[in-house]
């Protein structure tokens, strides 16, 4: 197993007025399973491709099982990339695309028939070998191209999205059976993805992006429970956490009796800490009821008439459009930012 490390990597396009990636610090340990998670744009489909060596290091370094890689190219790197596309070659069988690149390194017949073997039993592929990828549906694509990367026993794998073009229900399989394999492999990994949900269930660690830099770094459930600044927050979670302005949130705050907050910090709450509390401090008036099953999230506003707030509730008895909904929270539940800068109070 081998480790990966990023020392202040910098990118800047040519002709680009400022860095995609300003300078940027990671290490990611032997066998961990590293997500980097952010929005479009926030750079980190740009960071994984400068790792594969698909993308030029503008400044920084790049070392892979402690050897300097800036300088070579991806095929050196011993590195394998799964791809959203799958990047499958149509002509070729499973089996010749699973040994594509075994056959260009000279490796002898009956090994790669072997390594090809155990793979795609491994990936539930046997019955498939002899099938072109056009008559395999996409969830078996991806399978094909997990495959192919795990015959070459690299050092890590790289995984660009590759769920982005499975319908909701494979994607959840998908994301099982990867999280399983890399387990069972232990080969280190770094996965890009915007989904958060996919990240969260995915990642020993979780890396929170956001233009070009980091946001934080931990486990997932502590980024979800702890989060570092207003953007982790509003970010990770789904519902996304409600943020009450010093105004909106001044109730809550007295009322869990942090009153050096009421009125000045930015208050969040989840959803999910939300309760019904006749006489609570939150006073909601309801607009939406989105019934998902178990539980139910209530969407409405409060009695400003301008702050919104998400309530995951329990249970059948639940509010209708137009009721008003008393609200209240567990002190332990609330988080408290900066209004200057948004990070984190204690």
């Amino acid at each position: 197993m081998s480790d990966i490390r990023l020392s202040e990597v910098r990118k800047v396009y040519p002709g680009a007025a400022e860095a995609t990636i300003p300078g940027l610090s990671l290490d990611i340990g032997a066998g961990e399973l590293c997500v980097l998670v952010g929005p479009s744009g926030c750079g980190k489909s740009t960071l994984l491709r400068m790792v594969a060596g698909l993308e030029e290091v503008t400044g920084g370094e790049i070392t892979i099982d402690g050897r300097r890689v800036n300088d070579l190219e991806p095929a050196r790197r011993d590195i394998s990339m799964v791809f959203q596309n799958y990047a499958l070659y149509p002509h070729m069988s499973v089996f010749k695309n699973m040994a594509y690149g075994l056959k260009n390194r000279g490796m002898p017949t009956a090994e790669i028939a072997e390594k090809v073997a155990v793979a795609a039993d491994m990936l539930g592929l046997t019955e498939f070998l002899d099938r072109k990828p056009r008559q395999l549906s996409g969830g078996q694509r991806q399978r094909v191209a997990m495959g192919r990367a795990i015959v070459r026993d690299p050092a890590a794998f790289l995984f660009d999205e590759p769920l982005s073009n499975l319908d909701a229900k494979l994607r959840v399989k998908t994301r099982v059976e990867i999280r399983d394999l890399q387990q069972r492999l232990g080969t280190t990994s770094i996965y890009v993805t915007h989904d958060q949900q996919e990240a969260m269930t995915l990642a020993d660690r979780l890396v929170v992006m956001n233009a070009g830099r980091i946001e934080q770094i931990g486990p997932p459930m502590e980024v979800y429970a702890q989060p570092a600044s207003l953007f982790v927050a509003g970010f990770i979670g789904s519902p996304p956490m409600n943020m009450l302005s010093p105004g909106a949130g001044a109730a809550l705050a007295e009322a869990a009796g942090l009153h050096h907050a009421a009125g000045r910090a930015i208050v969040g709450v989840r959803p999910e800490a939300l309760h019904p509390e006749p006489g609570g401090p939150l006073a909601v008036s309801v607009r939406v009821v989105e019934r998902l099953g178990a539980t139910a999230n209530v969407h409405g506003l409060l009695d400003d008439g301008e702050t919104e707030v998400i309530a995951s509730l329990a249970g059948t008895e639940l509010p209708g459009p137009g009721d008003t909904l008393r609200l209240g929270v567990d002190p332990a539940e609330l988080h408290l930012f900066s209004r200057t800068d948004g990070q984190r109070l204690t």
